[in-house]
C-alpha cells in the first residue's frame, strides 16, 4: 500500500510539473539599431498560441511546460526562431534582422495577423511602407498615405484634414508618442507635420475602437517615434523641391541610452522673394523639429523623453507707397502674416513589474496656435520744417489650446487566453478660443484699445478596461468599457462607453469580424466655410454645449487567397449626436460669446462600404480600394431642418 501511494504521488507530482503554465517575456528588437518593434508577432508553432508586441515592443506568452519553437516576424525583417525546452518563467529578448529590400518591392500587411486579430478596421503602417509609396514632389507624407485607404478622404484644397467615415478633421484623434496634435498639417494641408525621418510606425483604427482610447468620434491615428539607434551613431540628409531636412542618431551610451534629432524647413518663401523679386506676392516657410532621448536603467525599466516643435507663417501682405502732396510727403506701410504653430511633449516611463505585469506611465504637454497679425505703419513729413508725424496701429488676434496630461497603463495576462489592459488618467485643458489685442501709437504715446483674453479651463479623467479573451482556436474577442467625464464651468459630463469586437475562424483562412463601439468627444472645432485659412477655433462642451456622441457598428470579412493576396470587405453604420455649426452669418473673429453663435443640437448618421484587395509579396505589391458611402447632417435652423449631405 505504501508503494501504491509513493507511485500515485508521483504520478500527480509528474501531471502537475507537465500541465504546468509559465511565461516568456521581453521584447522584441532591431539588431542594428536597438529600435523596438511595434506588434511583432511572437508565435508558437507547437501549441499555436501568439502574441503582438505592444506599442513598445514588449511581449508575455503563457505556454505549457516542455519543448517550445518560437518563431518572431515583423514586417520587413528576417523571420528568427528560438527553440528550447520550458522549465520556468523566462525572460528573453529577441533581435531582428532587417531584410534587405530591393527598390521596387513594398510590403503592406502581415496578413497572419490582419487575420486573426480580434479588431477590425484597423490599419498598421511601419514607416518602410510609407516611405515606399509613391510621394507628391519627392515628399512623404504620412497622412497623404493614409487617404489612399478606404474609408479615408482628404479636405479640399487649402484646408487639409482627415475625413474618416464621415467624420470631420476634429474628430480625429491624432497621437504623436501619446500625445494629441490638434493640426496635423503644414502649408494648409500641402504636407503634415510629421516628419518620416523621425517615424517608426503608424496605426490607424476606423472602427471597432479599443477601450483605451477616446475623446474623439472618427478615429484614432497612433504615430510612434523612433527611439535613436544606440548601437552607432548615423545620419542622413535630403533635398526636396519643398523640404530641406537633416535626421541625426546615435548612443549616448553604448546599448544603454540614444538620441534621435530631426529637422526640416521649407524654402519656398526664398524662392518666392529672390525669384520673383516682388515683395506684394504672398510667401510662406515651415519648419519642424523632432527630438527624442531615452535611457534602458534595466531589462525591466525605461525612459523616453520626445519633443517635437513646429510653425508655419505665411506673409499675406507686404506693400510700401510713398506720396508727395505739396510741402508733405507719406510714407505708407501695410504687414499681415498669419500662422499657427504645434507644440508636444512627452516623458514616459516603461516598467515591467513582473513576467505577467507591464506598465507605462507617462506625463504629456501639447500646445496649438493661431495667430494672425495685422501692422500698418503711416508717416507724415514736413518737406520743409523735417517735422515727423507717425500713427502707427498694430492688431492681433490668436487663439490656441493647451493640454497637460498624465496617465498610466498597464498590461496585464493573468494565464493563457486573456491579455487585459487597463489604466487612468487626466487631461487638463486651456481654452483661448479668442485673445486679441489692437495698440495705436501716435508721435510719443501710445493706447491699448481692444485688449481681451477669453479662457476656459476645462479637466478631462478617464479610466478604462479590457479583455482581448481567445476562447478557443476560432474565436477571439475584445471586450472593454471606457468611463469618462468632463468638468467645465462647474458643469460635469459623464460617459459609460461600451466597447466589443471579435473575430471567428471560419477555416484558416476566412474570418468573420463584428465591432461595436461608444464614443464620445468634449472638445470642438469652429470652422467657417468661407473662410480658406486654417482659424481654427477649438472650443470645450458647456453648460450650454453637450458632448458629441457617436455610436459605430462594424461588419467585416478577411479573406487570405494564398500567400500573396487578401481581400477584406467590410461595412458600418454610424449615428452622432449633438454636433453643432457656426450660425449662419456668424463670424469667427469675436468669439467671447461664442456659444450664442452656433447651432447645437445636430444629428448625423454615416454608413458605406469598403472593399481592399491587396498583394502582399512578389515583384509587384499593393493594394485597390473602393468606398461607397454616405453621410448626411440635421440642424434644426440648417437647410430648413432636412437632412443634408
Amino acid at each position: 500500500m505504501k508503494s501504491s501511494g509513493l507511485l500515485l504521488l508521483f504520478i500527480f507530482q509528474c501531471i502537475q510539473l507537465f500541465s504546468q503554465d509559465f511565461t516568456i517575456n521581453g521584447y522584441v528588437e532591431d539588431a542594428k539599431t536597438g529600435e523596438r518593434l511595434i506588434g511583432a508577432v511572437v508565435y508558437d508553432s507547437i501549441s499555436q498560441n501568439g502574441f503582438n508586441c505592444n506599442a513598445y515592443g514588449y511581449f508575455a506568452l503563457k505556454l505549457h511546460h516542455g519543448p517550445i519553437n518560437l518563431k518572431c516576424s515583423y514586417l520587413g525583417y528576417d523571420t528568427r526562431k528560438v527553440s528550447f525546452s520550458l522549465e520556468k518563467d523566462t525572460s528573453l529578448n529577441i533581435f531582428l534582422q532587417p531584410k534587405a529590400f530591393a527598390l521596387n518591392e513594398v510590403i503592406v500587411y502581415d496578413r497572419i495577423h490582419t487575420l486573426k486579430r480580434s479588431q477590425i478596421s484597423t490599419v498598421e503602417l511601419p514607416i518602410i511602407t510609407i516611405k515606399n509609396i509613391p510621394s507628391l514632389m519627392g515628399e512623404t507624407d504620412l497622412l497623404k498615405a493614409l487617404q489612399l485607404l478606404p474609408g479615408v478622404q482628404s479636405g479640399t484644397e487649402g484646408t487639409g484634414g482627415l475625413y474618416v467615415r464621415g467624420g470631420g478633421p476634429d474628430q480625429n484623434l491624432i497621437l504623436l508618442d501619446g500625445v494629441s496634435v490638434y493640426n496635423p498639417d503644414h502649408l494648409f494641408g500641402f504636407v503634415s507635420v510629421f516628419n518620416s525621418d523621425a517615424i517608426k510606425n503608424v496605426t490607424l483604427i476606423k472602427g471597432g475602437f479599443p477601450a483605451q482610447y477616446g475623446g474623439r468620434l472618427s478615429s484614432i491615428v497612433d504615430i510612434r517615434m523612433k527611439e535613436g539607434n544606440n548601437k552607432e551613431t548615423h545620419g542622413e540628409a535630403a533635398i526636396g523641391l519643398i523640404s530641406s531636412k537633416l535626421m541625426v542618431e546615435g548612443p549616448l551610451v553604448k546599448d544603454r541610452s540614444s538620441y534621435l534629432i530631426s529637422a526640416r524647413r521649407s524654402w519656398i518663401d526664398i524662392f518666392t522673394r529672390s525669384l520673383l523679386k516682388k515683395k506684394e506676392l504672398p510667401y510662406g516657410y515651415f519648419y519642424d523639429l523632432t527630438a527624442k532621448i531615452n535611457h534602458i536603467f534595466s531589462n525591466q525599466s525605461r525612459l523616453y523623453f520626445s519633443i517635437y516643435i513646429g510653425r508655419d507663417k505665411i506673409t499675406s501682405i507686404n506693400t510700401s507707397s510713398e506720396t508727395v502732396m505739396g510741402d508733405y510727403k507719406y510714407n505708407n506701410r501695410e504687414n499681415q502674416y498669419f500662422g499657427w504653430g504645434n507644440i508636444t511633449s512627452s516623458l514616459r516611463w516603461n516598467y515591467s513589474f513582473s513576467n505577467k505585469l507591464f506598465s507605462n506611465t507617462s506625463i504629456n504637454y501639447s500646445d496649438y496656435k493661431y495667430f494672425d497679425n495685422k501692422l500698418f505703419y503711416n508717416s507724415e513729413t514736413n518737406v520743409k520744417t523735417g517735422l515727423v508725424t507717425n500713427e502707427d496701429y498694430e492688431s492681433e488676434f490668436h487663439s490656441g489650446i493647451k493640454d497637460i496630461a498624465i496617465k498610466s497603463d498597464f498590461d496585464f495576462q493573468p494565464f493563457t487566453g486573456h491579455k487585459i489592459k487597463f489604466g487612468a488618467g487626466s487631461i487638463y485643458h486651456l481654452f483661448t478660443p479668442n485673445a486679441q489685442i489692437s495698440m495705436i501709437n501716435t508721435g510719443m504715446d501710445s493706447s491699448l484699445t481692444g485688449k481681451s483674453n477669453y479662457r476656459l479651463e476645462a479637466l478631462e479623467p478617464s479610466i478604462y478596461i479590457e479583455d482581448d479573451i481567445e476562447f478557443n482556436s476560432r474565436l477571439k474577442v475584445n471586450a472593454g468599457l471606457r468611463i469618462s467625464g468632463f468638468l467645465v464651468k462647474s458643469r460635469f459630463y459623464g460617459s459609460i462607453e461600451p466597447r466589443v469586437s471579435g473575430r471567428y475562424l471560419l477555416t484558416d483562412r476566412w474570418a468573420a469580424k463584428l465591432a461595436y463601439s461608444r464614443m464620445k468627444q468634449y472638445v470642438h472645432l469652429l470652422t467657417s466655410s468661407r473662410v480658406t485659412f486654417p482659424t481654427d477655433l477649438w472650443v470645450p462642451s458647456t453648460d450650454k454645449v453637450k458632448p458629441q456622441m457617436s455610436d459605430q457598428v462594424a461588419v467585416g470579412s478577411v479573406y487570405n487567397f494564398n500567400k500573396n493576396f487578401e481581400l477584406s470587405i467590410e461595412a458600418y453604420y454610424k449615428t452622432m449626436n449633438d454636433l453643432i455649426e457656426y450660425s449662419e452669418g456668424s463670424s469667427f473673429l469675436d468669439n467671447n460669446n461664442w456659444e450664442s453663435k452656433v447651432e447645437k443640437g445636430g444629428r448625423g448618421r454615416a454608413y458605406g462600404l469598403e472593399i481592399m484587395l491587396q498583394k502582399n509579396a512578389g515583384r509587384t505589391t499593393g493594394w485597390i480600394a473602393y468606398t461607397l458611402s454616405k453621410t448626411e447632417r440635421q440642424f434644426d435652423n440648417i437647410s430648413f431642418g432636412k437632412w443634408f449631405p
